[in-house]
């Protein structure tokens, strides 16, 4: 049956063809790591995140790396208790004609209170990611 359906599209003249362009020298722009952690630290020439020990504490930075970026670039985080807005950061980098094949950035958030938050991350005004997390353990003490 199959073959007797394959022969009767051939010979009505269903031939088809298929055209592959070239991919654009450089593809959109992507998250390809996003953690939250408990600081950054410098080694050498290379920014090094430091992971919480255990839950996630507050005050965490979100430290992600983007690929595959363009030009000048704006970086927004917003981040949000439940569906409240608590705090909104930007951050700018590049220069318009170049080209960037991976940036490292990090970003402080104010989270003090134990909870669920949720970070959605933009570039350019085009939503890139959203991340949700819970912070479990304050400091204790001064």
């Amino acid at each position: 049956m199959r073959k007797a359906v394959l022969l009767a599209l051939f010979s009505l003249g269903f031939i088809s063809c298929v055209s592959v362009k070239n991919l654009p020298q450089n593809p959109s722009p992507y998250i390809s790591k996003i953690d939250l952690v408990k600081g950054v630290k410098q080694e050498g020439e290379r920014i090094v995140p430091v992971p919480f020990k255990g839950k996630i504490g507050e005050n965490p930075v979100i430290f992600l790396i983007l690929k595959n970026a363009e030009g000048k670039n704006r970086v927004k985080f917003r981040l949000y208790a439940g569906k409240t807005l608590r705090e909104e950061y930007e951050i700018s980098f590049g220069k318009p004609g170049e080209y960037y094949s991976r940036v490292i950035i990090w970003q402080g958030l104010k989270a003090r209170k134990k909870g669920t938050y949720t970070l959605a991350i933009f570039l350019n005004e085009s939503l890139l990611a959203i991340k949700k997390f819970r912070i479990e353990g304050l400091r204790q003490g001064p």
